[in-house]
């Protein structure tokens, strides 16, 4: 199931979780502060957004269900 409308981001979703709940939210503070990563690096500004968006939203269920 597609989590977003872009394909690239689907697939960067996909390789990044893989990495463990520990480095998304890594991926999450860096993405927060504007810092650059080559995980992410070939994606524009809205990309980066929508990446960011879903990444947290992801981390949201993991944190409610506690």
């Amino acid at each position: 199931m597609a989590l977003t409308d872009n394909p690239e981001v689907n697939a960067l979703i996909d390789r990044l979780c893989a990495e463990g709940c520990t480095v998304v939210q890594e991926y999450i503070l860096a993405l927060e502060s504007g810092t650059e990563h080559p995980a992410y690096a070939h994606l524009d500004t809205a990309g980066r957004r929508l990446l960011l968006a879903e990444l947290r939203a992801i981390m949201a269920v993991y944190e409610s269900q506690g």
